[in-house]
C-alpha cells in the first residue's frame, strides 16, 4: 500500500474518531440539557399551579374559609366527633351551598370600598342556623326550591342587560362547574384506586377502615377541591379555559403524578415478590393492565400538549413499565391457573 495513501487514512480516521467523540459528548450534553430542562419546566409549573391557587385564595377570603371550614367540619363528622346523630351532623353540610353562594354574590357585588367588610363577615351568617333544625328542612319543597335558585342567583349577580353576554355567563359556570367536578372526580377515582392497590398487594400495612378512609376521601375532594378548582377556573376571563386545555391540566396534575405513584407502588410490590421469591397475586394483571392502558393513552396524547410534565417518564416508559409487564404476564397465568 503507498505509504501516503495509508497516512491519509490513518489521519481521516484518527479525525473521524474525534468527530465522533464530540457528537457523543454533544449529545451526552443535550440529552443532560433536556432532563435538566424537563425537570427545571416541571418545578416552574408546579410553583405556577400553586402559586394560581394562592392567587385564588387571596381574591376569594371568604368563599375559601367555608371550604376550610366545612372540610374541617366534614372531617370530623367522619370521625364521630360532633354529634351522636350522623344524619343530624350531615344535615348541616347542607349550609354550605348557600353559605358559599352568598358568599360569592357578595363577591361579585362588593369587589372593593367601604362596605367590602359585609363580605368579608358573610361566612358568619351561617352560625345561627347551626341552632336550628336543619335535618326536618331537608327534602321539603322549600329545601329544594331554595337550593335551585342558588345557580339562578350567581348567574343574575352579574346584572348582564344583553342576552349574549347572559348567555356567555350561563355556559362559563356551566363549564367551570362541570369541569370543577370532572377534575374532583378523576383524581377522587384515581387516589381510590391506589388505596385499593395498597390493601391488595400489601395486606400488612395498617391503612384503617375502608370505609371511613372512602368518606374522608369523598369530603376532601367534594367539599374542599372541588370548590377551590371552580374558583380557580372562574377567576379566568369567559372562553380562557378551552377544553383542551382542561385536558393538559388533568394530564400534568392528576393522571401524570397519579400513574408516578402507581409506578413506585408496583416497583415495591416487584422487590417484594422479588425478595420473598414469590408468585404475584393473580389480580395483579387487572391492575398493571389499566396502569399501561392509561400510560399509553397520556404518552399518545402528549405531542398534543403544550406544556407538558414529566416528558422523561413516558419517554422511558418502555423500560419502566418492564417489571409491570413481567408481573402482569405471571398474574394472567395465575388466574388462569386458577
Amino acid at each position: 500500500m503507498n505509504p501516503c495513501y495509508q497516512t491519509q487514512a490513518s489521519e481521516s480516521s484518527a479525525k473521524s474518531i474525534k468527530t465522533c467523540r464530540k457528537a457523543g459528548f454533544y449529545l451526552y450534553i443535550c440529552a443532560e440539557e433536556v432532563t435538566f430542562n424537563d425537570k427545571t419546566n416541571m418545578n416552574r409549573r408546579i410553583r405556577t399551579f400553586f402559586s394560581r391557587v394562592a392567587a385564588t385564595v387571596r381574591s376569594t377570603p371568604a368563599e375559601s374559609l367555608l371550604i376550610v371550614f366545612f372540610l374541617v367540619y366534614g372531617f370530623l363528622m367522619v370521625a364521630d366527633l360532633l354529634h351522636e346523630d350522623q344524619s343530624e351532623a350531615a344535615s348541616y353540610l347542607w349550609l354550605y351551598p348557600f353559605g358559599f353562594t352568598l358568599a360569592y354574590i357578595l363577591n361579585c357585588l362588593l369587589p372593593a370600598g367601604a362596605v367590602r367588610w359585609v363580605y368579608y363577615l358573610s361566612p358568619l351568617l351561617l352560625a345561627p342556623f347551626f341552632r336550628l333544625d336543619v335535618e326536618s328542612w331537608i327534602g321539603e319543597p322549600s329545601f329544594l326550591t331554595a337550593l335551585g335558585l342558588c345557580p339562578v342567583a350567581v348567574l343574575l349577580c352579574r346584572w348582564r342587560k344583553d342576552n349574549a353576554s347572559f348567555v356567555g355567563d350561563a355556559v362559563h359556570y356551566a363549564r367551570n362547574a362541570l369541569f370543577a367536578f370532572g377534575l374532583a372526580g378523576i383524581a377522587h377515582l384515581l387516589v381510590m384506586a391506589i388505596y385499593y392497590s395498597l390493601r391488595y398487594i400489601f395486606p400488612a400495612l395498617p391503612l384503617g377502615d375502608e370505609n371511613k378512609v372512602m368518606e374522608y376521601l369523598a369530603v376532601l375532594f367534594y367539599i374542599g377541591v372541588m370548590p377551590l378548582v371552580f374558583l380557580t377556573f372562574d377567576r379566568g376571563q369567559h372562553g380562557d379555559y378551552a377544553p383542551v386545555r382542561i385536558v393538559d391540566i388533568l394530564v400534568n396534575y392528576v393522571l401524570t403524578p397519579a400513574l408516578l405513584i402507581y409506578t413506585v407502588i408496583l416497583y415495591a410490590y416487584f422487590i417484594k415478590i422479588t425478595a420473598t421469591w414469590s408468585l404475584p397475586e393473580g389480580g395483579i394483571a387487572y391492575m398493571v393492565f389499566a396502569f399501561t392502558i392509561i400510560a399509553v393513552v397520556v404518552k399518545a396524547y402528549l405531542p398534543l400538549m403544550g406544556k407538558r410534565t414529566l416528558e422523561w417518564f413516558y419517554g422511558r416508559f418502555s423500560l419502566v413499565s418492564l417489571p409491570a409487564l413481567a408481573m402482569f404476564w405471571i398474574g394472567v397465568g395465575r388466574r388462569i391457573g386458577e
